[in-house]
C-alpha cells in the first residue's frame, strides 16, 4: 500500500509571488508617507547659503592665521574693544563696528562705530543699552582685505 504525500512543492513560485506583491505593497506605503510628510523645502537659497557658509570658514581660518589677540570689555557705560597683533602691538587705522542683538526678542538690535584711543591704546564708544537683557555683541575689525570678528555675550542688567 502506498501512502499518498500532498506535492507541497508545487505552491513554491506561489511564494515568491506573494513575497514580490508584499514588497511592492510595503514599497507604495513608504512612498505614501513620504509625500503626505514632505511640507516643503525649509531654507530657502540653501545651496547660496551653504556658499556663504564655506566663505564664513574660509576667513575663520585666515582670522586664526593671523594671531591676532582680541578683548571686548563694557565699563561705566563705555565699550572697549582691545586688538593686538601677534607682536603683542595694537592694531590701528581699522574701521571697527560693533553689532548688538539682544537675544530674547527681536526689535531692539543696533550697530555702534567704535573710534581709537591713542590713550588705552584700544577702539571705544559710548553705549547705552535700550533695554536689559542678555545681548550678543559681535565686533567687526576692517583693515584693508583684513577682516576680523570677535563675539560676546553679556547680561545688562
Amino acid at each position: 500500500m502506498r501512502i499518498s504525500k500532498k506535492n507541497n512543492d508545487s505552491f513554491i513560485p506561489y511564494y515568491f509571488v506573494m513575497f514580490f506583491v508584499v514588497l511592492a505593497f510595503i514599497d507604495f506605503f513608504f512612498v505614501f508617507i513620504a509625500f503626505d510628510s514632505f511640507k516643503g523645502v525649509t531654507v530657502k537659497n540653501s545651496y547660496e547659503k551653504g556658499l556663504e557658509y564655506n566663505k564664513t570658514i574660509i576667513a575663520s581660518e585666515k582670522q586664526e592665521l593671523l594671531n591676532w589677540e582680541s578683548e571686548i570689555t563694557i565699563k561705566d557705560g563705555v565699550m572697549i574693544f582691545y586688538l593686538k597683533d601677534k607682536y603683542n602691538k595694537s592694531v590701528i587705522n581699522g574701521k571697527v563696528n560693533a553689532y548688538l542683538k539682544l537675544v530674547s526678542q527681536a526689535g531692539h538690535d543696533f550697530k555702534l562705530y567704535l573710534d581709537y584711543d591713542s590713550s588705552i591704546k584700544a577702539y571705544k564708544n559710548i553705549i547705552i543699552f535700550p533695554v536689559k537683557g542678555q545681548w550678543d555683541i559681535r565686533v567687526l575689525f576692517q583693515l584693508n582685505e583684513i577682516n576680523f570678528q570677535k563675539t560676546k555675550r553679556v547680561l545688562v542688567k
